[in-house]
């Protein structure tokens, strides 16, 4: 969603699908794996500057989710005006990501964002704390040395227009993954994390 602001996490995706595309047999077969390299292809490339989170509308697609959703959000400690869209949804890529995303039903969505120094795996959730996300974010979590809390209430501020917190409302377990850099990737770390996740997945099919 901040491919300009976390270009790290781009390249990140990028390596996870030549990974898995290499090593097709480690997904199993009652699991899909589905990688979005870029949901943001307009963003300007400028790492922690909030222009590269902007698409070509001036709008933060991170911020146009329909969870706490106004036109007006906070960024930082000051409200950026017209950031969050004219209405919940209003941008396209937001809109062919939400339609993707529910149409395939899934059972765990990860966004790669930045930063946080010492990495962070933040659940989504809507309403008081997280709805179905707290479990993906302790698999997650547990794979890496990334802290796992929410962010909101490390930084006290609460966050508008969020893509994992509607995704939470909406039943889907979604969580934030906070690389330690705008332009790391903590490959290793990530990658034995999405290794994790498709196995505590498997597992429960598995028992199902």
């Amino acid at each position: 969603l901040h491919a300009g602001f976390a270009p790290g996490s781009v390249d990140l995706a990028e390596q996870i699908i030549t990974y898995f595309s290499e090593n097709l047999a480690e997904i199993p077969p009652t699991i899909s794996l589905i990688v979005i390299p870029n949901a943001n292809p307009d963003s300007l490339r400028a790492p922690g500057q909030l222009v590269g989170r902007l698409n070509s509308n001036g709008v933060d697609l991170n911020r146009n989710w329909a969870c706490r959703w106004t036109p007006d959000p906070l960024w930082g400690s000051e409200i950026q005006e017209g950031m969050g869209g004219s209405e919940p949804f209003s941008e396209p890529e937001v809109r062919s990501l939400a339609d993707f995303i529910t149409g395939q039903e899934p059972t765990a969505v990860i966004f790669w964002q930045a930063r946080s120094a010492a990495g962070l795996v933040s659940p989504g959730g809507c309403n008081e704390g997280t709805a179905v996300s707290q479990t993906l974010a302790d698999v997650y979590g547990e794979a890496t040395d990334y802290r796992i809390a929410d962010f909101e209430d490390l930084v006290n501020v609460e966050v508008q227009g969020d893509a994992t917190n509607w995704l939470d409302d909406q039943a889907i377990p979604a969580v934030s993954v906070l690389l330690t850099d705008y332009t790391a990737t903590d490959y290793e770390q990530n990658l034995a994390a999405i290794e994790a996740v498709i196995a505590y997945y498997a597992d429960l099919e598995a028992s199902e």
